[in-house]
């Protein structure tokens, strides 16, 4: 179906994923957007997924490759809320959470 398109697999689809995939997309690019939460714009396809989870992971990856035929691009863009706290406030377990 899409065997000579350049096709782009953008993870997470916050502020920046959304930026990602629209600049991908103008170049030319069919983005495909792996996210936890559903997205109605049109010109993506959507595969609803939670990173954290190994297994849905790479069921995603899977599905976008038996959609596409191939991925040219990867792109990860998901990152966790960002703590609005002074560094030294943070406890461990805020630091390893924005890590994982």
């Amino acid at each position: 179906m899409h065997h000579n398109s350049k096709i782009a697999l953008v993870c997470g689809y916050g502020d920046l994923g959304k930026a990602t995939a629209k600049k991908l997309s103008e170049d030319g690019y069919s983005v495909a957007v792996v996210s936890r939460n559903s997205i109605s714009e049109s010109g993506y396809s959507f595969f609803k997924c939670d990173i954290t989870d190994s297994q849905m992971a790479r069921q995603a990856v899977n599905d976008v490759i038996e959609k596409f035929g191939h991925i040219n691009a990867f792109i990860y863009t998901a990152t966790s809320e960002i703590q609005r706290k002074n560094i030294l406030d943070l406890s461990v377990e805020d630091i390893r959470k924005d890590f994982e």
